[in-house]
């Protein structure tokens, strides 16, 4: 099984082969197989209520395997806390992955995401 990894903000280096980290900025889109899961890290404030959500089914072949929210600093109450959401790849085809910010009781009512995540990824 390979994973894929899509940090929001930075490319980074990961010492295992079987692990890529992806810039989502970059031109191609990710392609995955059946069965690979794909990771995405995104900062967030939920400590002021702002967290990231899968928008609706626009990814029926990306399955939503897990979310947690990474702890920030020590002793900053309220502060940026990188949100992770883990899929897996169960359908061949591409898929719009789409993530939105903002508070999930605004938005559940109509509101205007604070933003948006977009990506195409290709599974073969």
């Amino acid at each position: 099984m390979r994973y894929f990894v899509l940090p929001l903000l930075a490319l980074a280096s990961i010492s295992s082969a079987s692990t890529y980290v992806l810039d989502p900025m970059a031109v191609s889109a990710p392609q995955l197989k059946v069965g690979d899961l794909l990771v995405v890290k995104m900062n967030a404030l939920p400590g002021a209520g702002y967290s990231w959500m899968a928008k609706g089914t626009q990814h029926p072949g990306l399955t939503l395997m897990s979310t947690k929210t990474l702890k920030g600093r020590p002793g900053m109450v309220g502060g940026a806390q990188q949100q992770v959401f883990t899929f897996k790849a169960t359908k061949v085809g591409s898929q719009n992955l789409q993530l939105q910010y903002g508070r999930q009781w605004e938005i559940a009512k109509g509101a205007t995401p604070q933003k948006t995540f977009s990506e195409v990824i290709v599974v073969k």
